[in-house]
């Protein structure tokens, strides 16, 4: 049985859904593999770009490139084996400068986690939020009442706290306190299907390969062999698609992966449908083996029954073909008017001709839909094909039908491909150095022999062995008067220290290292992260956040595409609670935060009916980092620490009230309470602060009106006085005269 060939045309896609049968879907099948194999080239180079951008992202890049660069040939050895030869003696292992900046960016990345919130639109539940606000605001319209009620024990079951103080903070209030059942439910839904199929770990996958390669998939849906709903990781290496240069799968005709998986695990997938003719063909085509290996062949087939674990049967690996394709499925429908109104009915037979008929118009539909199959590259086995089951829709186009495979291009040139070349330059410029240090002779002494020839001290000849080790281990030089000069009489030393130094080449090529790596910064917009991001005692404040902003900035267009692409995870996965929970309740599990323990949520009907675009609009709002939350609590008890000494901060009850919802994870919440509550404090001092300057006015002002007044009666007391002694002055009898 040898390789099947595959025909080059789609199959005709405009027929009745019932005659999309098996025939149908292996031609679609062999369809799609023959583009893929006739465009080998191009994929194999992809492939194994994606290969490469991986190594080097690793610090594993090989070697061959720099071994050509210094001259190595190829020879045989002593067995004949092929062998590199060369005549430079230094270790070519890779110096891993890439690496650093690779887990930079995925550390940035990895900080930049998301929180789904879902907010219902219907018109009914628009009503309840409009109700529950009314409430609201009538309570902060009797809260003086309430506040004296619960001064005198008549209420106990109501947090003064909750009622929001003015305008500004009803409106806070009602963006992140008046949650309906059904968003609370959809939101922990969403959040306990990623974690039950550990989302984060799939995550940072497509993290590394966003930062390595430029682009990212995953697949979410329904597992049809334990009907849970799953997010998992796809290997982009392995990922087909109609155009694999696009920037999203929005316009795919088709995509699909490669997965590789036992016999044993193929058998179980099929429900025991493979044949024995089958898994003989797979083993011959895969498993290493062929027509002369009879007796290995029979011995693995003998194993299908009893399989022994230690055998090619549960090691051999087949590559699987998971395909997904858009399809337009036609339906035709009757309808007419009863009684006025057009009433439309359920579908009649395919082949009955539209128009106009006695009972009613025939009309047709048009419905995308997705069409899947596994299928094996180069046979004729298929297997778990159909219409695919749980369609979900985008949320701009409830007319498209999305893949359960979510692929994103971030750039068409990664951050890894843009460090390639300068990391090369750095790997050359590190061997040069280590081929300097070999090659550099240690320090010696030039020895001239003419001088230390036919020496005689006391009689008695000196060899010049004697002579240079004398001067070795003692210093002192023993030379004949006649040769201390040379002809034209410049003096003669017998011995010279020969340093030899190879500081500048050193130095060059060290510049050079850093030259790359700081153009490496330069290109990436990575600049001085690892420098800046633990910054000494005396390094100026805020110079790690603005690096690590700057980092952010660098790779913004990645974390576009990762917000893009989880927001359609979130709407996919909810698409797909409400079409399962339509049919029968939906139990998950989900980590109760604080406790470590798991909670139980059940789902029912209440998040909709299966379209999630009419009933949620789903948002996604950045998770706050630890050291927000650190930083938050810190201005909360900074705040509370200047109200103490006399500034504007905030109450003892107002911080009690921050930290509980710091406490129970409403950080927006917390943010903006404790803002608007330093803000109404410092309005209330400032009132405050009016008041008792205008009552020192007044009091001035009386003091002076007081003073005023004194004065007056003082000047009419002394009025009255002297009108009093002008008037004694006036009865008294005056003197006659001559007496």
């Amino acid at each position: 049985m040898g390789y099947i060939g595959a025909p080059s045309l789609f199959p005709v896609d405009d027929i009745n859904p019932s005659e999309k049968d098996r025939s149908w879907h292996l031609q679609y099948a062999k369809a799609i593999e023959y583009r893929d194999r006739r465009s080998v080239s191009r994929n194999l180079y992809r492939r194994e770009q994606i290969n490469t951008q991986r190594l080097y992202a690793d610090g594993n890049q090989p070697v061959d490139k720099y071994q050509r660069m210094f001259g190595t040939i190829d020879e045989k050895n002593v067995d004949g084996y092929d062998q590199k030869v060369s005549y430079i003696d230094v270790n070519m292992a890779i110096m891993p400068i890439m690496t650093k900046f690779v887990d930079i960016a995925e550390e940035l990345l990895k900080q930049t986690e998301f929180d789904i919130d879902a907010t219902d639109i219907d018109p009914t539940a628009v009503k309840v939020k409009e109700n529950q606000r009314l409430r609201v605001r009538a309570s902060m319209a009797i809260k003086p009442l309430l506040q004296f009620l619960k001064d005198n024990n008549a209420l106990e079951d109501i947090d003064m706290n909750s009622i929001p103080e003015n305008l500004d903070e009803l409106q806070i209030f009602a963006k992140l306190r008046h949650r309906l059942r059904q968003e609370i439910v959809a939101e922990t839904g969403i959040r306990a299907v990623l974690f039950d199929t550990m989302h984060d770990e799939v995550v940072r996958r497509m993290d590394r390969d966003a930062v390595v390669s430029g682009e990212m998939a995953c697949w979410h849906g329904v597992n049809a062999f334990t009907g849970k709903i799953e997010s998992k990781y796809v290997d982009i290496a392995y990922l087909i698609a109609d155009d694999i240069h696009g920037h999203h799968a929005d316009d795919q005709k088709y995509i699909g992966f490669y997965e590789f998986v036992t016999i044993q695990q193929l058998k179980n997938e099929m429900s025991g449908e493979l044949t024995r003719d089958q898994i003989e063909h797979l083993v011959t085509s895969y498993g290493g083996l062929n027509g002369y290996n009879r007796e290995a062949i029979d011995q693995i087939l003998n194993q299908i029954d009893r399989p022994d674990p230690y055998s090619n049967y549960y090691t051999t690996k087949v590559p699987v073909l998971r395909l997904y394709w858009r399809s337009t499925d036609i339906t035709k429908k009757r309808k007419k008017k009863v009684h006025g109104m057009e009433m439309h009915f359920g579908n009649v037979d395919y082949n009955e001709p539209t128009g106009p008929r006695r009972n009613g118009e025939i009309y047709e539909t048009h419905v995308e839909t997705v069409h899947r199959c596994s299928y094996i590259p180069g046979t004729d086995i298929i297997y778990d094909y159909g219409k695919h089951n749980d369609i979900t829709r985008y949320s701009h186009d409830k007319r498209r039908a999305m893949f359960p495979i979510q692929y994103v291009k971030v750039s068409n040139t990664s951050l890894v491909d843009r460090m390639i070349p300068l990391a090369d330059q750095v790997q050359l410029s590190w061997i040069k150095i280590q081929n300097l240090i070999a090659k550099t002779p240690p320090n010696g002494l030039v020895i001239r022999a003419s001088v230390l020839r036919n020496l005689n001290v006391d009689g008695n000849e000196m060899s010049m062995q004697a002579a240079i080790m004398m001067f070795q281990q003692s210093g002192v030089m023993v030379i004949e008067d006649d040769n201390l000069e040379d002809g034209i009489g410049n003096q003669i030393r017998p011995f010279e220290e020969h340093n030899p130094s190879f500081g500048p080449l050193y130095q060059n090529l060290l510049q050079h290292i850093t030259t790359s790596i700081n153009l490496i910064k330069e290109v990436t917009g990575l600049n001085d992260f690892m420098s800046s991001s633990d910054p000494g005692e005396r390094a100026a404040v805020g110079v790690g956040q603005i690096a690590l902003q700057a980092g952010q900035n660098a790779i913004a267009h990645v974390m576009r595409s990762k917000s893009k692409m989880h927001l359609e995870v979130c709407y996919s996965i909810l698409s797909l609670l409400q079409i399962r929970a339509k049919v029968a309740p939906i139990q998950l599990s989900y980590p109760d935060l604080g406790i470590g323990t798991a909670e139980t949520l059940e789902i029912g009907s209440e998040i909709g009916d299966g379209d999630s675009s009419g009933k949620f609009k789903l948002y996604l709002r950045p998770r706050p980092t630890q050291q927000q939350i650190a930083e938050i609590k810190q201005q909360a008890l900074s705040m509370r620490q200047v109200e103490m000494q006399g500034g504007i901060g905030i109450t003892y009850a107002d911080y009690l009230y921050v930290s509980k919802l710091i406490d129970s994870g409403n950080f927006e919440y917390a943010s903006a309470i404790l803002a608007q509550r330093v803000e109404k404090n410092r309005m209330q001092k400032q009132q405050e602060k009016m008041q008792m300057m205008q009552m020192q006015s007044q009091m001035q002002q009386q003091q002076i009106a007081t003073a005023s007044q004194a004065r007056m009666a003082e000047s009419q007391n002394q009025a009255q006085v002297d009108l009093a002694r002008q008037q004694v002055e006036r009865e008294r009898p005056q003197p006659q005269q001559g007496q």
